[in-house]
């Protein structure tokens, strides 16, 4: 069943998200960490420490796009939601940091918290930074390291954009191929990546999940980006 979504409905984004800030207590202007040398910040509604474990999260933006307050945010609602602190990675951005510039910030970040001590950790992802939670979750599988727990919401899992849906669904999807080509061109740019940057840098997910790790699917519902979620 399609479910296309009206101008109404686009247009009621603005109103959605401002309803989220609505209420909160201001944010804090100084989030230095509490670990020394990890590019990010802490945001904490949790009242509890690292000890408890942390979420790790990883901000959408087309790999190329920050919006410092907005990540605040939905790191607000992810600590309160959780029960945990929360740490913002603020990975290198394309495309003066190509693929997989961002990638081996967001393994590093995770590897660093785990060196540090944190028992936990999981890791939250969206749009752009979904794909790059589903990307480090593919390395951390091939190095034989511990496959963490992760949420992921409307990532993009072939960089190659070779899915009929993009053309079937044309019309219908709030995010068409021709944004998505910019997206992957961007993110694409002069890569270092080898033999074939699509490849190492998309996200095919196994038929069969990997034991070491615990996936749970989520229907999709609402309003949707691409159909092809």
């Amino acid at each position: 069943m399609r479910i296309s979504s009206t101008a109404d409905d686009i247009n009621a984004v603005p109103a959605r998200l401002r309803g989220l800030a609505a209420g909160l207590p201001e944010l804090a202007s100084d989030l230095t960490p509490a670990f020394p040398g990890m590019d990010g910040q802490w945001v904490n509604a949790s009242g509890r420490s690292a000890e408890a474990g942390v979420v790790l999260y990883v901000h959408g933006g087309a790999f190329a796009d920050t919006d410092p307050y907005a990540e605040q945010l939905m790191a607000h609602w992810l600590s309160k939601a959780t029960e945990r602190p929360v740490f913002v990675v603020n990975y290198r951005l394309a495309p003066e940091h190509p693929c997989p510039a961002a990638l081996d910030d967001v393994v590093a970040a995770y590897r660093s918290l785990l060196d540090r001590g944190v028992p936990r950790c999981l890791l939250f992802g969206e749009s752009a930074g979904a794909t790059l939670v589903l990307s480090a979750l593919l390395v951390l599988k091939a190095t034989g390291e511990p496959v963490p727990p992760a949420v992921v919401v409307s990532p993009l899992t072939d960089l190659t954009l070779s899915s009929p849906s993009l053309s079937v669904n044309d019309g219908l999807d709030t995010i068409n191929r021709a944004v998505l080509e910019k997206v992957v061109a961007r993110y694409l740019a002069a890569s270092t990546c080898s033999p074939s940057p699509r490849r190492r840098c998309s996200t095919p997910w196994p038929a069969k999940p990997a034991t070491t790790a615990r996936t749970s699917w989520l229907p999709a519902g609402g309003v949707r980006v691409n159909f092809g979620d």
